[in-house]
């Protein structure tokens, strides 16, 4: 048996995000299709709006709806040190461990970090 043309369509369309397989594709078009209209429209707004308002920021091109960012904003911050990340979500890690850049001794305890020196800022290299 085959799937709808809709339905297939769907399943495909999940399958090219990330990590999704065809199996892991089927549970969420499943998924989706047991939620009612109003949560599917929902999920569907908040991915449009999400789409429209999230942009890079100018200075550090972490990903947020303010520009420059919250990061970049924050006057507790200094502004000669900045922690370069392979993705967002590296840097969602490293904010979520309230060691702020300001104090980069303390992430060393946790990242393997190199520093640079270029165009008079330390540039701190950290795989995670």
């Amino acid at each position: 048996m085959q799937y709808s043309k809709e339905l297939a369509s769907l399943i495909e369309f999940f399958q090219k995000f990330p990590g999704v397989g065809p199996k892991s594709a089927q549970r969420m078009a499943f998924h989706l299709l047991k939620m009612s209209g109003d949560e599917v429209q929902k999920f569907a707004n908040v991915m449009v709006e999400a789409k429209e308002n999230i942009k890079y920021c100018d200075i550090c091109f972490n990903m947020s709806s303010s520009n420059p960012c919250e990061i970049c904003s924050a006057t507790n911050r200094t502004k000669d040190t900045i922690c370069v990340v392979a993705q967002t979500k590296d840097l969602i890690a490293i904010e979520k461990t309230t060691v702020h850049i300001c104090n980069i001794t303390s992430i060393k305890r946790w990242y393997k970090c190199y520093r640079l020196t270029a165009l008079k800022c330390t540039i701190h290299i950290c795989n995670i």
